[in-house]
């Protein structure tokens, strides 16, 4: 019986290692989308000040507006998605505990 819950605990220690590095995957992924999306609104930023100081066409600065607060929207989801990420690791390492010690005290018990 302690051979079984042995390889049982192997399997869930494997699958949440998996885990474990898919979301640290994603959370690199988010931060990089984060990081190319602020450029991006930095530079429309200037734009939009630039238009505005030139007086130049109104639609197109709106448009711009529009654009850097659809920027903005895209970059707060990266942070959501980067929190809830960082979270499900906790989660995982909460289970891994759990698991080490129903799986100690099997063994010895």
């Amino acid at each position: 019986m302690g051979y079984a819950l042995v390889i049982i605990g192997y399997v869930i220690y494997v699958i949440l290692g998996i885990s474990c590095l898919i979301c640290i995957a994603s959370i690199i992924s988010h931060i990089v989308r984060r990081h190319i999306l602020w450029d991006r609104q930095q530079d429309l930023v200037c734009k939009i000040n630039w238009n505005i100081q030139q007086k130049e066409n109104s639609t197109e600065t709106e448009a711009m507006k529009f654009e850097e607060q659809n920027v903005f929207k895209s970059m707060s989801h990266h942070k959501h998605m980067i929190v809830m990420n960082v979270v499900n690791i906790i989660v995982l390492m909460v289970i891994a505990v759990i698991v080490a010690i129903i799986i100690g005290t099997g063994i010895v018990g």
